[in-house]
């Protein structure tokens, strides 16, 4: 036990309240990534996924009548913004395989290329 410890004081209306305020601070980003309306975005690359597999399908169908080899998913590539990395651990995940990336020093922008397997899509 401490050798400070007094067991025969009491503290009784020690405490008084005080308003707190946060501060507001502007946070700056660190990777300078532009700001992007985000469910315009959203609702763009949805749409362009869409198209993807619909044109996947279509080949598919056209493969298929031909008797021709096909291939079970589908080559997606994917590109930085300028003077931006692309986070690469998140594109490597959920069944999609993640196959190249490439680092453009001029322009310092990143593209990689993904598999999607059919069954991920």
């Amino acid at each position: 036990m401490n050798k400070n410890f007094k067991p025969h004081l009491f503290l009784k209306n020690s405490h008084k309240t005080q308003q707190f305020k946060i501060i507001p601070r502007a946070i700056k980003d660190k990777r300078g990534i532009p700001k992007k309306e985000r469910i315009e975005h959203g609702n763009y690359l949805l749409a362009e996924l869409n198209s993807l597999w619909k044109n996947y399908n279509n080949e598919l169908n056209v493969r298929t009548q031909q008797r021709l080899p096909i291939k079970e998913g589908e080559y997606v590539t994917f590109k930085s913004s300028e003077n931006n990395t692309l986070n690469i651990k998140s594109l490597d995940s959920d069944g999609a395989k993640l196959l190249n990336v490439k680092h453009n020093p001029e322009t310092k922008q990143d593209t990689a290329t993904l598999f999607i397997p059919k069954n991920k899509s």
